[in-house]
């Protein structure tokens, strides 16, 4: 939020040379990141309850076990709903009463989730979403850091670099997440060891060698 208000501020700027003054907190950030559920709040009064990755008007929506990690499963439709059972190897689903449509899956999330949740721990995550995505329903795994980093689109958005530290050896690095076409970020060296840079630093001060050197023999710098 500071960034976006920043960037305001700038353009303002650009279009009538006048600066000003931004007020921003972290606590009204975070109340802002509420906008999705305040609404509802407002209109009923009802205090939300903690319900993990699971959304309160879209149902089934959220993260489940398979038999060896999470998966994320997002049906947002009917469309997606009838694919999801099929899917699920479960077309009687589709028929019950009970599940016809998203307000009445909301209703009865506690019976519709254990059902679902049973016939996703028969199989692997990776093997779900293979049969998922094949009936075009959105789903992905929850990656650990170790699936992450081996994630292709991960690869191809070069989100990683790895240089030989002088020290450490072979050191890997996150990559930026933002990608210029005229002024690419660059990741041009790996992180400096304690006081690599202390007497350049210093130098671009005004400290002469001789000071530096001082200092350094009394133990002020490393």
């Amino acid at each position: 939020q500071a960034a976006i208000g920043l960037l305001a501020a700038l353009l303002k700027r650009e279009r009538d040379g006048t600066g000003q003054y931004l007020d921003i907190s972290m606590l009204d950030a975070q109340v802002f990141l509420l906008a999705t559920m305040i609404p509802a709040y407002f209109a009923t009064g009802i205090v939300p309850e903690p319900m993990g990755s699971a959304h309160p008007s879209i149902v089934p929506y959220q993260a489940f076990p398979t038999k060896d990690i999470s998966i994320n499963i997002a049906v947002t439709n009917e469309k997606f709903w009838l694919a999801l059972c099929k899917a699920l190897g479960k077309p009687e689903l589709a028929d019950d009463p009970r599940f016809q449509t998203n307000a009445k899956r909301v209703e009865h999330r506690g019976e519709l989730l254990p059902i679902i949740e049973e016939v996703l721990l028969t199989k692997t995550g990776d093997e779900w979403i293979q049969i998922l995505r094949a009936e075009g329903i959105p789903c992905g795994p929850i990656l650990t850091f170790d699936r992450l980093f081996q994630d292709p689109q991960i690869q191809a958005r070069k989100m990683t670099k790895t240089f030989d530290h002088e020290t450490a050896g072979p050191i890997t690095v996150v990559g930026t997440p933002f990608k210029l076409s005229s002024t690419p970020a660059r990741l041009s060296s790996p992180p400096p060891a304690l006081g690599q840079h202390t007497d350049e630093v210093l130098a671009t001060l005004g400290y002469d060698p001789q000071t530096i050197l001082a200092l350094r023999k009394k133990e002020v710098i490393a």
